[in-house]
């Protein structure tokens, strides 16, 4: 007999409704973010039937589990099956009710839950009562098919199964120098964070790139050519600018640094986000079909997640574009996993100790390092702290900082530190290189895809007029084999010279024609040029402006951290960060009424391994106060010392409460016990500060009394070595 729900809703039209409201409410969105950012894809190392059976196993088989699942139901059940049948209608239609609500509207997160749910209870009601409902739910049914089809033949997609890697044979051996060679690429790394005053690179925060300039040709005016690593990467690798449609892969650049020397050179290739090494000189991936694809759909679940999810609480889950692979769990589980793996030094450090002197050939060092790139986890010396969220404070929907200048000076702060320890990369690097005898015989090349900027009410990573200098100019150091002696290299030089300049140190032509000419030489280019919004754009600027700009970059860092910047400055950034250092028994400390805060907490990670542990550096929380009475700022002590200043921080749109973060170094909380307060900063009628004392809670399960200090948990050594796997 066929089980019906209501009035008369056969099970197999149900199942046939389940897989159309599925496809639009769950696939579609999925698939549409996925093909515009084909990276998942390459990091995933997919093939064109990964990617088929990626768009049957999310278009089809996953809701046809789920009705399986209510089919087996109903055998021990028919009403369990019925209620599950209209619970899974109204999930669906709660989801794209959601979606469609996000566009058209800006709701608090609760409130859009709510309406959202409300127009997924209707529909239900609906569709079990009326059939000319279920009607137009039969008429979506072209969607089950059209929404994977649309996603395979897209031109992200399809390129994975109309284009097989092509055989790409290393170039012919010529005769000429035959040297070692080192190519190093961070990513989002600002030249403009490297910078003192004089557009110098700062020794003082960056002894080891400030001696790698001293000992290279540093091409100052060098700018990359997209904002986007999954084309700003290859350009370096090809001296070719993006192209739309193409992928970060062997097959779409066929010719590229690892083909060009693949004949004459041992290739070590650190490879994380692109695939331009062919499988034939490099290793291809272990992992199986079915393997392939069980990740990608593992990974697509945090994706949807940041889809369904109100863009409130986006920044509490999981970052998806920091490798496009391997999301961290939600952070509701309070907990970090696998964090070994996670730490994105593994590879660099790997890389550099698997440098040896050469034996019967030159070796080609390839590095990409995912550095100083966010999330911000990092202290200079390596340590990582923990973070409340993976979210950056400030950033609002398009990547566009917020108008208050404090949460993104406080990301600022972080991102320094990060690139302090990116400092500390580059010296084992040289120093590894010195102890293998490479450094002096070898071609090493340092530089970054792209850049980041950092400027209220603009934007994060998409250049404009305003903020080109920020993202564009990058880092590039090219130490020649036994040079010495460092030189400046001025001219209008772009990514794209970066594989010709190389060609001609070493004495070897490039075997296909280069949009990037040698920087050694002349280049009579009269603008700058960068590919925006997947290749599709090309954007053109005065080279001229673009040092204005970058130099405006670096005033502003001045402004907030000093100049010269002060390491303690980074510490107490903001309003009264002279109280830094200070401790309670020479401030006036009152009690009374005033702002309430919440401090977040997670848990602590224990594995037996003191390299393990993440220090809880990065203090956040919530503040209940009125955005119409200012923003009031905070201190943040460690065993009765100010060691960090923070200020509340307003989302747009909300008056009643806001976040609060503050970062406190690392030796603070180096002790076996470190009690943490916060104080909210106040001025006497004289303008002398002093601190009202908060009663502070956590809203999370822990061993926090509220109301009182909060535990902190310590470490051991003071440095962290090596980690190894």
């Amino acid at each position: 007999m066929i089980n019906r729900l209501g009035h008369g809703v056969a099970f197999r039209w149900w199942f046939i409704h389940l897989l159309a409201l599925w496809a639009l409410g769950v696939a579609q969105p999925l698939f549409d973010v996925v093909v515009r950012n084909a990276e998942f894809f390459v990091a995933h190392r997919a093939s064109g039937l990964d990617l088929v059976l990626l768009a049957i196993s999310v278009g089809t088989v996953l809701p046809a589990m789920l009705a399986a699942g209510m089919w087996l139901v109903g055998l021990a059940s028919p009403l369990g099956r019925h209620v599950g049948m209209v619970l899974m209608v109204m999930a669906l239609a709660t989801l794209i009710a959601g979606q469609a609500l996000e566009g058209a509207a800006e709701l608090d997160p609760w409130p859009a839950i709510g309406v959202s749910a409300l127009g997924g209870f209707v529909f239900s009601l609906l569709y079990v009562g009326v059939a000319a409902v279920r009607s137009f739910t039969t008429f979506l049914t072209p969607a089950i098919v059209v929404v994977p089809l649309v996603f395979l033949v897209s031109d992200s997609v399809s390129g994975f199964w109309a284009r097989a890697e092509a055989d790409a044979s290393p170039a012919a051996v010529e005769t000429g120098q035959s040297v070692p060679v080192v190519v190093v690429a961070f990513d989002q790394l600002p030249l403009a964070s490297l910078l003192d005053a004089h557009g110098e690179v700062d020794a003082r925060l960056f002894p080891k790139m400030a001696a790698l300039a001293n000992e290279s040709l540093w091409f100052r005016d060098a700018t990359a050519v997209s904002d986007r690593t999954d084309r700003a990467l290859p350009a370096i690798l090809t001296g070719m600018y993006p192209r739309s449609g193409a992928l970060p892969r062997a097959a779409d650049h066929p010719d590229n640094l690892f083909t060009w020397l693949g004949a004459t050179h041992r290739l070590q290739v650190v490879e994380p986000l692109t695939f331009l090494c062919p499988s034939s000189l490099c290793e291809a991936s272990a992992l199986s079909t079915l393997s392939r694809v069980g990740a990608m759909i593992r990974d697509l679940t945090t994706v949807y997640l940041h889809i369904a999810a109100p863009r409130q609480w986006e920044s509490e889950l999981p970052p998806v574009d920091q490798d496009w692979r391997n999301f961290e769990v939600p952070l509701w589980q309070q907990r970090w996993i696998g964090n070994r793996d996670q730490d994105r030094r593994l590879d660099f450090l790997t890389a550099i100790d698997a440098m040896g002197p050469d034996e019967e050939r030159p070796s080609l060092h390839f590095i990409h390092a995912l550095l100083p790139h966010e999330p911000y986890v990092y202290y200079p010396s390596g340590t990582r702290f923990r973070r409340a969220s993976t979210g950056l404070l400030g950033l609002e929907r398009g990547e566009r900082w917020t108008s208050d200048p404090w949460p993104v000076a406080l990301n600022y702060q972080v991102h320094l530190n990060q690139v302090r320890m990116v400092d500390d990369l580059v010296g084992r690097l040289v120093t590894r290189l010195r102890a293998v005898d490479l450094y002096d015989r070898a071609l090493v090349v340092v530089t970054a895809d792209h850049g980041a900027s950092f400027r209220p009410g603009r934007s994060f990573k998409l250049p404009t007029r305003e903020n080109y200098g920020d993202i564009m100019a990058v880092p590039l150091f090219i130490k020649l084999p036994g040079q010495t002696s460092g030189r400046v290299i001025r001219g209008n030089v772009e990514t794209v010279d970066v594989l010709p300049t190389m060609a001609e140190i070493l004495g070897r032509s490039l075997s296909w024609e280069t949009h990037g000419r040698s920087a050694l030489g002349t280049l009579d280019r009269s603008a700058k040029r960068v590919y925006v919004h997947e290749g599709r754009q090309r954007l053109d600027f005065d080279p001229a402006h673009v040092e204005i700009s970058m130099m405006e970059a670096v005033r502003l860092k001045l402004e907030q951290f000093g100049s010269p910047v002060r390491v303690d400055r980074i510490n107490g950034l903001g309003p009264h960060w002279e109280l830094v250092g200070r401790t309670l028994q020479t401030l006036q400390v009152i009690s009374g009424e005033g702002t309430r805060i919440s401090v977040d907490t997670v848990a602590t990670q224990t594995s037996g391994d003191l390299d393990e542990e993440f220090l809880a550096g990065l203090i956040t929380g919530e503040a209940l106060a009125d955005a119409h009475q200012g923003n009031p700022v905070l201190a943040v002590t460690v065993n009765d010392r100010v060691e960090a200043i923070g200020r509340v921080y307003f989302q747009p749109g909300v008056v009643s409460h806001g976040r609060w973060a503050a970062l406190v170094p690392e030796e603070a909380l180096r002790n076996s016990e470190s009690e943490v307060r916060v104080f909210e900063v106040r001025e006497t009628g004289q303008g002398e500060p002093l601190l009202r004392d908060i009663a502070a809670a956590s809203p999370y399960p822990s061993n926090d009394r509220p109301g009182t200090e909060t535990p902190l948990p310590s470490r051991g050594s003071s440095d962290l070595e090596r980690p190894t796997r």
